[in-house]
């Protein structure tokens, strides 16, 4: 999927006559404002972060578990919203601006007016999404003989195990296992919902 992907980039800019970085001014001013925003946005996540989110999970001494996520709820779901805004949008979008990438604005769905839960996980970043899909449920079902429902596990223990790998590296320590958590919540509400499909 991503040499195929890459030959039609490649496909693309040899048609309209453009060169892999990007020259022209459009482009060029378009990828500034991408970078402005990106960094006025991890700016926030930074103060939103050392403000409210760090504090609840270094002082352990002060806030229990239960504390957390009652003080912690808002910030974390602001930072959430916008990291997905600085990385999804931000980030990837500069990077389409100078490659001459011509998908732009194709980095997620409209995840916000998704109806299922799995919907949501399918919009909100359809790079991770094909990504994981190719290379993780395709060739598991493929190579390891793996059923669709075994597929769908072991994409969401790969997911999983991303996630806490990342949360380990920002941290500089194990934790309780916050996004394994969460993934597992998710995939019991993403079989409820096959069940239950008029909830």
């Amino acid at each position: 999927l991503l040499y195929s992907k890459a030959e039609d980039h490649r496909i693309y800019l040899e048609k309209n006559g453009l060169s892999f970085f990007s020259s022209d001014y459009e482009s060029i001013r378009s990828a500034l404002t991408e970078v402005l925003a990106a960094c006025g946005t991890f700016l926030l996540v930074h103060l939103f972060a050392t403000r409210f989110a760090w504090s609840l999970l270094l002082d352990k001494e002060n806030y229990n578990w239960i504390d957390c996520l009652i003080y912690g709820t808002i910030p974390m779901h602001i930072i959430f919203h916008l990291t997905v805004y600085g990385l999804w949008h931000c980030c990837l979008n500069f990077a389409a601006d100078l490659t001459n990438y011509p998908q732009r604005h194709n980095f997620y769905g409209n995840w916000w007016s998704a109806n299922t839960v799995k919907e949501y996980f399918q919009r909100w970043s359809i790079p991770v999404h094909e990504w994981l899909f190719e290379h993780v449920m395709k060739d598991g079902r493929k190579y390891l003989g793996l059923s669709k429902n075994s597929g769908f596990l072991l994409v969401f223990f790969v997911s999983s195990l991303i996630h806490e790998i990342n949360f380990v590296m920002i941290t500089k320590r194990i934790n309780v296992p916050y996004q394994s958590f969460n993934l597992i919540v998710t995939m019991l509400m993403m079989t409820v919902e096959r069940f239950l499909p008029n909830m």
